[in-house]
């Protein structure tokens, strides 16, 4: 596709009339690039509270005493700030009321229009059996692998192919079980090998024992060496900056920032010790601690800078936190609690599209029928949506979109994915 100059000067001048950006920052020797010191793939999102309230009360009544979330605005509001991931808590007992049995109806039906929602909003979801290693209060056993594994064989076949589901965590910090550590990396590899019969397809995390400690998991985990044939597994910790580690936040933290990256080595260190991968699936500080928030944020940059990390999920958002103090929930005004200030500092971002048939580096480029610049550079097309400029002229994606362009040189479709750290000299 060829761009005439003044077709091109025509597009620099909307896109500072959209955008704010400095003229000077996108011409000449200060055009955008790519960060390349980091990971080219990131992922980042929040928890998404609601499925899981009230285990006290089974099954419970939908809408009063638990939902499953489906509000697309809400989906929306943090697919536009970056955090594209979201964990959704669920439990065994509502979803199967009977082991080795059929689907609550109700239950499948709230679940398959969660994924259509959240695929409509660009999102991808985790489904995290939030049990803590038990059924209907019961610690589970190596003999209970079986059912386990009846219940996600059951319910990855009946969701079928849902674009939005990213993978399935097996249970939510699992603990205390008659058979210790050994027992649960039992039941875990017998979980896997038995979906893998059936699905070769969904990525499977594998949370670590005694409550999935990133801390403490050189110590908790030493037998949890899991064979996947299918070779998509993700190892799944949680961390909190308190001083038990539990996210309670009983009192002010103390510590240096640098405590945050400082929780998460033994978990890096047993990925790299052992070539595997993994994910911070719970994390998070009040918005009025400031010293956790400072660990937070410096465990984030660890995140984004580890080979071994895939991405970071934010413990939690949902309209049934209330005032809790973790929540990250916007008012009714759309307002977001303090801690998006630092979550949305680190969007998920994604490897650039192949560059389309006759666009070249430093091209900007306004597709008709949509409001969005894209920038060229060597490595491929990068969209610039939702734009915040800073001092330094970092640019920050926060949305996803597919778009379809045709013209006399070339028909082609291209998916735009968040990339982030798009910056000027």
């Amino acid at each position: 596709m060829s761009i005439s100059f003044k077709k091109l000067t025509t597009i620099f001048v909307l896109y500072i009339t959209v955008f704010s950006f400095p003229l000077s920052s996108a011409i000449g020797a200060s055009l955008p690039k790519t960060t390349a010191d980091k990971p080219s793939t990131k992922l980042y999102g929040v928890n998404r509270s609601g499925a899981e309230f009230a285990p006290e009360t089974l099954p419970g009544k939908p809408g009063v005493d638990f939902e499953y979330p489906t509000d697309k605005a809400r989906f929306e509001a943090f697919v536009s700030r970056g955090l594209t991931l979201m964990r959704v808590p669920i439990l065994w007992e509502r979803v199967q009321p009977k082991l080795n049995s059929g689907l609550n109806p109700e239950a499948l039906l709230s679940l398959n229009y969660l994924l259509d929602t959240a695929e409509s909003a660009h999102l991808q979801v985790i489904l995290d059996l939030h049990n803590y290693g038990r059924y209907y209060g019961r610690p589970l056993e190596v003999s209970d692998a079986r059912s386990l594994a009846h219940f996600w064989v059951t319910l990855i076949t009946a969701l079928g192919n849902k674009q939005a589901l990213y993978g399935v965590e097996l249970m939510n910090e699992p603990h205390d079980l008659p058979g210790g550590e050994d027992a649960w990396a039992k039941i875990v590899q017998q979980t896997v090998s038995a979906i893998r019969q059936y699905n070769n397809k969904t990525t499977i995390l594998v949370p670590g024992y005694s409550w999935q400690s990133a801390r403490f998991w050189h110590d908790n985990n030493k037998a949890l060496i899991i064979s996947d044939p299918a070779n998509k597994l993700l190892y799944s910790a949680h961390q909190y900056f308190d001083s038990n580690f539990t996210g309670t936040y009983g009192e002010s933290t103390t510590g240096d920032a640098s405590r945050g990256s400082e929780l998460l080595a033994p978990f890096v260190s047993w990925l790299k010790e052992n070539n595997l991968k993994g994910i911070i699936t719970e994390y998070g500080a009040p918005s009025t601690d400031p010293v956790a928030l400072s660990m937070m944020r410096n465990m984030l940059s660890t995140v984004d800078n580890s080979d071994v990390l895939v991405g970071a999920v934010y413990w939690a958002s949902g309209p049934r936190w209330g005032s809790y103090q973790l929540s990250v929930e916007p008012d009714s005004t759309g307002k977001f609690p303090g801690q998006i200030d630092i979550l949305q500092d680190f969007p998920t971002r994604t490897n650039p599209v192949a560059i389309p048939r006759g666009l070249k580096k430093g091209d900007f480029v306004k597709f008709e029928k949509n409001l969005i610049t894209y920038y060229v550079d060597t490595n491929g097309l990068h969209p610039l949506v939702n734009t915040k400029v800073y001092q330094d002229y970092k640019i920050k994606n926060k949305t996803a979109r597919v778009y379809t362009r045709t013209d006399s040189v070339a028909k082609y479709t291209v998916r735009f994915t968040p990339i982030a750290n798009i910056s000027g000299e």
